[in-house]
């Protein structure tokens, strides 16, 4: 399960709104080209004595990869092979490029007084021909919402400065799916309506071990990582849900505070802050813990 958790990356998607043609029937053609490349290159490196391995090499890569890509096994995460291929593509065009111009050496080395004015011309060709054609899958494009990055950049951070299962975070319902092996979760109405009483019970008998055997219920974690949302955001509908519940828990905020709890603010943007509840200092953050030790 470990291994396969590591392999596999959650966060890794591919999207090609933009593709003139079906994903599938390109990689067919890359397939085919790269075939045709290494039989060329063959003949190149062991009939003309060329140095083309390097070139040979890649291109057995690339084919590698293309293929790899359509196994299916849970043990292979197709979407990260195909955000690799996407790295290559650019170096199979190089590969191809320099095919075409060892191909044409024999035409234009007659004219070598010209390769700096073709080179410009063909280059703004070139960009002239990718902007003409692809304009309109261009505008296809749409910018994808930056609230929710917000959100995640948010909880990117969190992981890598806390403890796993040292700290709970409230925030929305939708936001849930996040917190899986990583920390506790609690819901806004659930934070609303008992973390008070719980707070109350914890501190109350805080060095009586024994009400806590009896009670494991009302252990609270070492820290407690509060969203509160400023605003409604704009592109997603889940996450206003944390933002219908502002007033009651800055309205909580203020009164653990008023209990003499510590709250930090530790993170905080246009959309949202972030407060930590901290309920054993220097017991959740990875920092801290480095130290004690």
């Amino acid at each position: 399960m470990f291994l396969n958790s590591s392999l596999v990356a959650a966060s890794a998607y591919t999207y090609f709104p933009h593709l003139i043609m079906p994903y599938n029937i390109l990689m067919i053609y890359y397939l085919l080209f790269s075939l045709g490349l290494i039989v060329f290159l063959s003949v190149l490196t062991y009939g003309f004595k060329e140095n083309w391995h390097e070139a040979f090499s890649f291109l057995l890569l690339f084919i590698f990869l293309i293929l790899l890509s359509n196994v299916k096994n849970e043990w292979i995460d197709n979407e990260m092979i195909k955000q690799a291929i996407a790295v290559f593509i650019p170096i199979f065009i190089g590969i191809l490029v320099a095919v075409f111009l060892r191909i044409t050496y024999p035409v234009y080395k007659k004219f070598v007084f010209a390769k700096t004015y073709f080179a410009i011309v063909l280059s703004a060709g070139l960009v002239y021909a990718a902007i003409y054609f692809q304009e309109s899958e261009f505008k296809k494009i749409k910018q994808s919402d930056i609230s929710t990055r917000m959100v995640l950049n948010a909880y990117e951070r969190i992981s890598s400065e806390y403890f796993p299962f040292s700290y709970a975070v409230v925030n929305a319902s939708s936001t849930y799916a996040i917190s899986t092996n990583q920390h506790f979760f609690i819901n806004y109405e659930y934070f609303l309506r008992d973390y008070l009483t719980k707070d109350y019970q914890y501190y109350k008998n805080i060095k009586n071990k024994k009400f806590f055997r009896k009670y494991p219920e009302y252990v609270l974690p070492k820290s407690v990582i509060v969203f509160v949302y400023k605003k409604k955001l704009t592109g997603t509908t889940a996450l206003n849900e944390g933002f219908s519940f502002k007033s009651g828990v800055e309205k909580q905020i203020k009164e653990l505070k008023n209990r003499g709890r510590k709250i930090e603010v530790i993170y905080k943007n246009e959309a949202f802050d972030v407060y930590e509840i901290i309920n054993k200092p220097k017991e959740s953050r990875l920092n801290d813990l480095i130290y004690k030790i």
